[in-house]
């Protein structure tokens, strides 16, 4: 399962299922360490990782899509 950390609620990480766009919690001691907002996490056999390839990505995605509303 892939998800994106949306948000961090006192010591509970908002994630949205990308597949899904459920919201899920976790507690954040349970995420990788370093684990910030608008990361993109993979979940397999109960493993969390971070999927830095793809969180850069989207990251560069998104800023097109804003820099392309302002420009």
């Amino acid at each position: 399962m892939k998800m994106v950390v949306d948000r961090f609620e006192s010591d509970i990480a908002v994630c949205e299922n990308m597949e899904t766009r459920d919201l899920v919690e976790y507690s954040i001691e349970s995420l990788p360490k370093g684990v910030s907002p608008g990361d993109v996490l993979v979940c397999e056999d109960s493993v969390i990782v971070i999927d830095h390839a793809e969180t850069k990505e989207r990251k560069t995605r998104i800023k097109k899509m804003f820099d392309s509303l302002w420009g």
